[in-house]
């Protein structure tokens, strides 16, 4: 099964991947982690990507969409599937992520829109125990939640209009939320 997660920073995307994971022996592509592992193979889009995290710089999507292409092959055993959790980040991305997708007869299946009131999502990350100290600033958090909302949240329409979005109210205990998402997986 190929699921994409997505939903606004604090709505427990993570937490739900992790033990969807745990159920379904998928792995967990985050978008992060692709970025590291290819910087850490040396290879010559991960030494592109390296340039722009060592100056602090936002890694331009054309970058950005090299590693997601290298991580997503059939090669790299997605045979079973896989859970994508922060990319794409942008209908721009969505859009190029579908074609290589098809393209490489590996679709995504479903996408699981995880929704959340912008308050309590606030105060989730202001909670994170492992969060980063900038999370503690509210500034940076509503910077954040605007962001998402600009950039990320059209692509609600975007996998509506494709007929595979599911939305999940993840203002809930984690174990609800849980069981709901491997319900709409089932």
């Amino acid at each position: 099964m190929r699921i994409l997660f997505l939903g606004p920073p604090g709505a427990g995307k993570g937490t739900q991947a992790k033990r969807v994971h745990e159920k379904l022996e998928l792995p967990i592509l985050t978008m992060g982690d692709m970025l590291r592992a290819a910087v850490k193979s040396g290879s010559e889009v991960g030494q592109l990507a390296q340039g722009f995290m060592s100056r602090g710089e936002l890694v331009p999507d054309e970058v950005v969409t090299k590693v997601i292409f290298q991580s997503l092959s059939p090669d790299n055993g997605l045979e079973k599937g896989f859970i994508l959790d922060g990319y794409p980040r942008n209908l721009s991305q969505a859009k190029v992520l579908d074609e290589h997708l098809t393209s490489q007869n590996m679709p995504l299946e479903i996408v699981l829109f995880f929704t959340v009131p912008d308050e309590i999502v606030k105060q989730r990350i202001m909670d994170r125990e492992d969060g980063r100290p900038e999370d503690k600033d509210p500034a940076v958090t509503e910077k954040r939640l605007q962001e998402y909302k600009e950039k990320t949240l059209p692509l609600v329409e975007f996998y509506r209009e494709k007929n595979i979005l599911k939305e999940i109210d993840a203002n809930r205990p984690v174990d609800e939320v849980f069981a709901t998402t491997v319900g709409l997986l089932q």
